[in-house]
């Protein structure tokens, strides 16, 4: 029984002197713990970490606290900055802002600890930075940001004096990356004698030398011949800048309406030109396009690795310039010698065949040979079977073969063994061609067309 009692007391004790701890807890809690302070002349940052996230709570409580300091130092847009002006898209002004707040985060100098309080469970931490001294801090940087952006920016008048445009521009790029963090900021700096607004400046320049861009085509327009190729010369796209000066070593994007180009993307040559070759022409439509672009994505790309910028940039529109092209039909002509038992079919199956699929697939065929691009011949002859029961068979054998206009052999093909069955020797001729005219628009046709024109 005195066993007994002895418990309860200890347990009674115990209970106390939990009860007391977290009095005592209460009691030393500092205000901020509950609410943060506000200073006009401070910026406040508070964080907490469970002790539970292991032997790094104490690092996450001061991570949260200058997070939770960052977030107090607002990032606005003024109406008289060049991102405001040119750059109205919500999404890309959210992402400016929050990229901002995490630069803040990173560029925080001069915080200082005011204090440190925990429990059992928790770890918490406060930091506070003078509005004045980060103020300070942040026109020092600015200022070394704006007198990097225009060191950039006379390299990029410079290169522009010289017919260099595609270097002007890449460091018009680099002054933009250097006043990355300030876009929203109304910069105003001396330029030539006179106070601009810097980025709006830069900006400016960076339009005007675009525009001063001449991209013109050899030839405007052009006829291409479908199941053909384009050869360079007729794709040939020349830059110029604002003097005549040929351009060099500016990025150049083709596009062409019909289809998705590989290895797109050329650089002028010391001519300022550029070029691209086109295989086969393969649409079945009767007009297209080629278009070539002052390629501003990789000019912005190879200047700066700022994601941001890059985004920015790439909104300028450089100069274009398009070919016109007609696509015209091939024209071929056919010759068919279809035998049935060394006797001449009344019709051509074979020939119908591929008249049909020539028609369907965008050709013209021609009314005589010296009007054709190409010329189909077909040969073909059946003989008599092994007899099957009651009825009679036929074996077919045809070759097909198709030359250029100027006689080059471009595609041959024998078929053999292709067999009918009827109750007579003629009647199974004529079902071994109706079987093979049938397999000329299934299969052959396109397997000539895949091997000449694609």
């Amino acid at each position: 029984m005195k066993h007994f009692l002895y418990i309860i007391a200890l347990l009674a004790a115990g209970c106390g002197s939990q009860k007391k701890t977290a009095q005592t807890d209460a009691r030393s809690q500092p205000a901020w713990v509950g609410g943060k302070p506000i200073e006009s002349a401070y910026y406040a940052g508070i964080g907490m970490a469970y002790k539970t996230a292991g032997a790094d709570f104490a690092a996450i409580a001061k991570n949260n606290a200058l997070n939770d300091l960052a977030s107090e130092i607002s990032v606005t847009v003024s109406s008289s900055s060049l991102f405001y002006q040119v750059e109205q898209a919500n999404q890309l002004r959210e992402e400016f802002q929050a990229n901002t707040r995490l630069k803040s985060k990173e560029n925080l100098e001069g915080y200082e600890l005011v204090g440190t309080w925990e429990n059992n469970e928790q770890y918490w931490i406060y930091y506070r930075l003078n509005k004045y001294d980060y103020e300070l801090l942040k026109q020092q940087r600015q200022q070394k940001a704006v007198a990097q952006a225009k060191q950039f920016f006379e390299k990029a008048e410079e290169f522009k004096s010289a017919g260099q445009y595609a270097e002007s521009l890449k460091f018009c790029t680099k002054a933009f990356a250097a006043l990355r963090d300030y876009l929203g900021d109304p910069i105003k700096s001396d330029w030539h004698g006179k106070e601009v607004f810097l980025s709006v400046e830069l900006y400016s320049f960076m339009q005007q030398t675009l525009s001063d861009i001449s991209l013109l085509p050899a030839f405007p327009k052009i006829n291409v011949k479908r199941g053909e190729g384009v050869a360079a010369e007729m794709l040939t796209y020349s830059a110029f800048g604002k003097m005549g000066e040929p351009l060099s070593n500016l990025p150049i994007f083709f596009y062409f309406s019909e289809e998705r180009l590989k290895n797109n993307q050329l650089y002028t040559n010391s001519l300022g030109q550029a070029n691209y070759t086109l295989g086969k022409i393969v649409s079945l439509n009767n007009s297209a396009y080629m278009q070539a672009n002052v390629n501003m994505v990789a000019l912005v790309s190879e200047a700066t690795e700022d994601a941001f910028v890059r985004k920015l940039l790439a909104k300028l529109s450089g100069p274009e310039a398009k070919i016109a092209m007609t696509i015209l039909k091939p024209k071929v002509y056919l010759t068919s010698t279809e035998l049935n038992l060394n006797v001449p079919m009344n019709s051509q199956l074979l020939a119908s065949a591929f008249r049909q699929s020539f028609v369907n697939n965008g050709f013209e065929l021609a009314a005589k040979p010296t009007d054709a691009d190409y010329l189909l011949a077909i040969t073909s002859n059946t003989r008599p079977g092994t007899a099957q029961g009651q009825f009679s068979t036929a074996i077919l054998d045809a070759t097909i073969t198709m030359h250029r206009h100027s006689g080059e052999l471009i595609f041959e093909r024998q078929l053999q063994g292709n067999m009918g069955m009827q109750l007579n020797n003629e009647a199974a001729g004529e079902d071994a061609y109706k079987k093979l005219a049938t397999e000329i628009n299934r299969r052959i046709f396109r397997e000539m067309r895949r091997q000449v024109f694609e």
